[in-house]
């Protein structure tokens, strides 16, 4: 406040310099007149036109400068009003009462709605508690399938407040019939990695993956049927390495982009196990040292378009099927691969440029 006061006043030192310079400058070189003269009665005018000038200049100084004061007033007391809340929703969260942590979800979600600057750390919070040590029980399943339910509104490509932008790392949770189908995540990383997912499905069904990297390492997929069919994965780093299917696994149409997808070191032991159609575009595709011990595996009508490699993956089970894939990019290997099954390579097609390491593979000649 004194501040303002100190540039009031000089504004208004300036002001009266100002008119006095101008009236000693006409005196000085005006002619001699009578003081009636037209002449007086302008440097009258000029002096009261200057003279309102400086004071309309004061009175905006002031009315901007008490605005701002009054502005960050304003937002001392929001974000004074913000952290209580958030305060409020974190207790609420770590309560021994199933009840009340159901409430403190929903108050940290509305918090983080409209809380743009911290929007990111109300969701750490909730992701955060999905990480934490699963103690059983209805009543918290229903905790975490409303923090799993919220996440999913908000990351539909149509929702009103969007989280899409947002980075979640959910790595290590315990996810029970969870559904992700149509989300769209474009934050800086996706991070599911040692997640457990179990139940009766799994859905990721048509999501959209734009984050720079997204990762599913280290996951158990234990639900009775995994679906990641119709997903598109445009990131840069997108990783299932160490990766257990244990039920059926529909990953039909799946597409990628990007520097490298990796599923080596992967286990799939369910009865069913489909890439089917899936289009593979990143610059590496590494399948190396996968077991496939399920009933069936297909990669029927998948186009490899990167440097793909199968090197000592062990093709088992009952069958696996191969027909009609397209190996695009510029080489395909298949060295120290272990083959236990029946396999289908029928309509497999090589391109010209593709240099092709068939191993213990007989693709047909074309």
């Amino acid at each position: 406040m004194v501040s303002m006061w100190v540039l009031a006043l000089s504004w208004l030192a300036v002001g009266t310099a100002l008119v006095i310079c101008l009236y000693l400058t006409f005196r000085v070189l005006a002619p001699p007149v009578a003081p009636t003269s037209n002449a007086a009665q302008e440097t009258f005018k000029l002096s009261l036109t200057t003279s309102v000038g400086v004071g309309a200049v004061l009175a905006g100084v002031y009315a901007y400068r008490k605005q701002r004061l009054e502005e960050a007033s304003s937002r001392r007391a929001d974000e004074a009003s913000l952290n209580l809340r958030f305060t409020s929703a974190s207790d609420q969260l770590g309560s021994t009462s199933a009840a009340v942590r159901l409430a403190g979800v929903y108050s940290m979600a509305s918090l983080a709605d409209g809380w743009i600057e911290q929007r990111q750390m109300c969701v750490n919070v909730l992701c955060a508690y999905l990480r934490m040590e699963n103690e059983g029980g209805l009543s918290e399943l229903r905790v975490r399938e409303a923090i799993s339910s919220i996440i999913r509104e908000r990351t539909q490509p149509e929702s009103a407040q969007s989280w899409s932008d947002l980075n979640f790392d959910i790595s290590g949770a315990f996810l029970s019939d969870l559904d992700f189908s149509g989300c769209l995540f474009a934050g800086t990383l996706v991070n599911f990695s040692r997640a457990h997912f179990s139940g009766i499905l799994t859905s990721f069904e048509g999501a959209s993956f734009k984050s720079e990297r997204t990762i599913f390492s280290e996951c158990i997929f234990d639900a009775k049927t995994t679906r990641l069919n119709y997903c598109s994965i445009f990131s840069r780093e997108i990783w299932f390495e160490r990766v257990e299917f244990t039920g059926r696994a529909w990953l039909d149409y799946l597409s990628t982009s990007g520097e490298i997808i990796s599923f080596s070191g992967s286990k799939i032991t369910g009865d069913r196990f489909s890439l089917a159609g899936a289009s593979f575009s990143s610059k590496e595709i590494v399948f190396d040292g996968v077991e496939f011990a399920g009933e069936r595996a297909s990669f029927s009508r998948c186009s490899f378009s990167g440097i793909t490699s199968f090197r000592g993956s062990v093709f088992g089970g009952s069958e696996i099927w191969f027909d009609r894939v397209q190996l695009l990019g510029p080489s395909a290997d298949f060295e120290e691969v272990q083959l236990n099954c029946i396999i289908g390579l029928s309509g497999v097609k090589v391109d010209h440029g593709c240099s092709l390491s068939s191993g213990p593979l007989e693709f047909p000649t074309q």
